[in-house]
């Protein structure tokens, strides 16, 4: 059974103006680890559509191995959860 992913609603905030005027690059907060980090427009790209596609797999990226990195990476890091 594929994986499915969801943006952590209390790590990332989108904001159509700002992300805009930031070049689309944030800054996500890991709960857990009551952590920031800046996510670059790459990161911030994948993070955008699974917020926009809740419940979307792998599949959608056809198995590419640098989102599937930034993916795992993100889970380990409480932005992004996945269920089975």
């Amino acid at each position: 059974m594929n994986k499915k992913y969801f943006v952590n609603s209390l790590a990332v905030l989108f904001s159509p103006v700002l992300d805009k005027e930031n070049n689309y690059e944030t800054i996500v907060f890991n709960p857990q680890a009551e952590s920031v980090f800046k996510i670059n427009h790459f990161g911030y790209n994948i993070l955008k559509t699974i917020e926009t596609h809740p419940g979307i797999n792998l599949d959608y990226w056809q198995n590419n191995l640098k989102i599937n990195k930034f993916i795992e990476q993100m889970v380990k890091e409480n932005i992004i959860y996945e269920k089975n």
